[in-house]
């Protein structure tokens, strides 16, 4: 029996003394209390040319080694697709090293791109309202 850390710190292990016994565990890995953090940027990432380059899929899942099977997934990512393109995005652990996304660090650039899409979406409606006054178009 041992109890260990995965080498991302994201989760921790213990194997109950047999060969099929290992347990993962995830870590809360969210915190994000400005205490923690230096040097504290405003993020110029454009996070809308990065959601362009993911794939979504839609897929099903291989049953694990318990015989649990996942239910149908209708649209998701491919790991081993993401790290190819940041690399911080996926962790590994196990003794297979199985993929994982950081579901976490994802979130964040999909809220960004959301800000991006909501600045965008502003200024055209600002710039339509501008060239409809401009022809005297009135819409309801």
């Amino acid at each position: 029996s041992y109890i260990g850390l995965s080498e991302s710190g994201k989760q921790l292990y213990a194997n109950d003394g047999t060969n099929d016994g290992d347990f993962w565990i995830n870590i809360d890995t969210t915190s994000s209390d400005k205490r923690l953090k230096e040097n504290i940027v405003k993020s110029e990432f454009n996070s809308l040319d990065f959601v362009k380059k993911i794939t979504f899929y839609s897929f099903d899942w291989k049953e694990n080694q318990y015989g649990y099977k996942n239910p149908h997934t209708l649209c998701g990512l491919i790991a081993d697709e993401l790290q190819e393109l940041d690399s911080t995005l996926v962790y590994e652990n196990g003794k297979d090293k199985i993929k994982h996304v950081d579901d976490y660090r994802v979130l964040n650039i999909a809220l960004k791109a959301i800000q991006e899409l909501t600045e965008k979406v502003e200024k055209l409606e600002k710039d339509n309202k501008f060239l409809r006054e401009k022809l005297g178009v009135v819409y309801e």
